[in-house]
């Protein structure tokens, strides 16, 4: 089995379908938990495709991995972020 090439290929998708998740929430101020579930599926669609139909478990169970850590990543504030959220919060208090 070729888990390199998965795990690229699942890295890659997920990076996308995060990405997708923070434009949505970012545009209409709506975090839509049916997102993370694409990214799943991305995710292991991707692996999927990387290892050219010879997927097995161990290709789902890494796929499952890395779009876990997209969706607990996508979900870390950056600091950036986290600073403006605060200004905006303390001038509605205001």
């Amino acid at each position: 089995m070729k888990i390199i090439p998965a795990v690229i290929a699942a890295a890659v998708a997920s990076a996308v379908g995060a990405v997708v998740w923070v434009l949505i929430r970012n545009f209409t101020g709506y975090e839509l938990g049916l997102v993370a579930w694409g990214i799943g599926v991305l995710a292991g669609v991707g692996a999927a495709a990387a290892t050219a139909g010879n997927s097995d478990g161990a290709t789902g169970f890494v796929a499952g991995c890395v779009a876990v850590l997209a969706i607990a990543g996508r979900n870390t504030p950056s600091p950036r972020w986290s600073t403006a959220m605060s200004c905006r919060s303390s001038m509605t208090r205001a």
